[in-house]
């Protein structure tokens, strides 16, 4: 290095110590009275650019007490991306000042002001199964996070019934295990939830109330019947879920072998039938409540109960910053695709058992057509509800056995034949019977990811049919 590139990087590095004194200094002013602050700050931003411009590509000038660490440091900081605790917290959006300068009642809402709360609220809740945050949908309703205030009954049960919801949906998805991290965010935070019993008494309360009070004829029955068409909404959904996957507070129990869990398809069904009526009616009843200034319901902080920032301490320096939530009327389309899903579940599916083939057939076409990660999920749960047991009644080794008896006949299977009693040979009929178990899982699996994912793991599937070939 020449005598005049060593002057120049002598240069800099008194730049840097100079402007890093000045700020200790300024530090621990702040600490310590006892430091005395410079009579003059020096802006030394224009000499230390023109410094840097005489350093070679790849050169590099570190000071005593500026290394390589403290810029990389300084470079984060300065990203826009990590600007999410720059802004300061607005304390007029807490839940207590919201309560106390009378903006938001949770103790007797507004009939517009509730139906459009609970409208927003399911909005947010499929927000979050689209795969963004909790924090960042659901939980931007301020009253979720202190339930125990809540005394609006009306209000309280269908939170309680949509919190409810959240933790079966959960559950569904995590137990089936076929997402990934594109289709569902299943950070977790800490819900206010009722007693499955007390729910639902709740629920049915709140529901009895509504309809003694609509058969008084009021002004306000058409808000009142939107009221009631939500309520037992969320009470219908929960029931018929519970019909189908075992709810989370007993999945975790100690299984009894006696009594395995098998889902209800046909009251499900009936249930089904009368929230596809409930959905037309919400869907009918979605313009008495409050409007948006403009067209667009976008994060819902045009209403009282919806606080976008309120969680933002909680969430990692990372975009995106604002959640496109889903509007109130795309809401309404996908929780009738959802149903029309879950019903193809409680009707077509049990007609489909009877061999392998049309149980994969039905998988492909299933997961084609409107389906989201939360029906994919239900239909692997439903389908084997406990160990490989179809439906929770016919192993699937049994429904193998009988395809292959339809399309190959097989003399191991034929009590005629010599090789039906060869106990080798017996042996060897297990083995790939459990083998086929095996790999025809990997394949019902498969149709339970994204069409994408399914691309992707197919390749694995062919490779395992190969296999079980080649082997036998």
């Amino acid at each position: 290095m020449s005598e005049k590139d060593e002057v120049q990087i002598s240069e800099l590095q008194t730049l840097i110590s100079d402007g890093m004194s000045l700020v200790c200094a300024e530090n621990n002013d702040e600490n310590s009275q006892s430091a005395e602050l410079p009579a003059s700050a020096v802006d030394i931003t224009n000499d230390f650019f023109m410094e840097c411009k005489k350093l070679g590509n790849g050169e590099l000038v570190m000071a005593d007490d500026f290394q390589l660490s403290e810029a990389m440091s300084a470079i984060e900081l300065m990203d826009p991306k990590m600007d999410i605790g720059m802004k300061a917290f607005d304390p007029s959006t807490a839940f207590e000042n919201l309560v106390r300068t009378g903006r938001l009642n949770i103790t007797n809402m507004d009939e517009r002001e509730m139906v459009a709360t609970m409208d927003a609220m399911l909005a947010s809740l499929i927000s979050w199964l689209e795969g963004n945050s909790i924090a960042q949908t659901l939980m931007t309703c301020v009253f979720l996070n202190h339930m125990e205030s809540v005394t609006d009954s009306a209000l309280s049960a269908f939170s309680y019934g949509v919190l409810e919801l959240t933790t079966v949906f959960r559950h569904i998805i995590q137990m089936a295990s076929v997402y990934e991290e594109e289709d569902f965010n299943g950070y977790a935070v800490q819900l206010d939830l009722l007693p499955l019993p007390k729910l639902t008494s709740s629920l049915k309360a709140a529901e009895i109330d509504l309809q003694r009070r609509i058969k008084r004829k009021p002004a306000n029955q058409e808000l009142l019947d939107a009221m009631l068409y939500r309520i037992q909404f969320v009470r219908l959904m929960l029931l018929s879920l519970s019909l189908l996957v075992q709810s989370p507070t007993n999945a975790y129990s100690r299984p009894n072998p006696h009594n395995y869990f098998r889902p209800n398809l046909e009251e499900c069904a009936l249930h089904l039938n009368i929230l596809c009526l409930l959905l037309d009616k919400m869907e009918s009843t979605m313009s008495l409540g409050l409007q948006p200034p403009g067209k667009n319901d976008e994060n819902y902080a045009w209403l009282p109960a919806f606080e976008p920032d309120i969680n933002r301490r909680q969430l990692p320096p990372t975009f995106p910053r604002n959640t496109k939530m889903v509007n109130r009327a795309e809401t309404m389309r996908y929780l009738k695709k959802l149903c029309s899903k879950i019903s193809s579940i409680t009707t077509e599916l049990p007609a489909k058992i009877s061999n392998i083939e049309d149980i994969i057939d039905y998988l492909r076409n299933f997961s084609l057509a409107d389906s989201c990660v939360l029906s994919r999920s239900l239909l692997q749960m439903v389908l084997f509800p406990s160990d490989d047991n179809i439906l929770g009644r016919v192993q699937l080794s049994t429904v193998i056995i009988d395809s292959i008896r339809l399309f190959a006949a097989p003399p191991v299977l034929d009590s005629m034949s010599q090789a039906f009693s060869v106990e080798q040979c017996r042996e060897c009929w297990e083995e790939f019977i459990n083998d086929s178990v095996k790999v025809f899982l990997g394949v019902i699996q498969m149709f339970g990811l994204n069409p994408a994912r399914q691309r992707e793991k197919i390749v694995c599937c062919i490779e395992d049919f190969s296999t079980l070939q080649a082997e036998n």
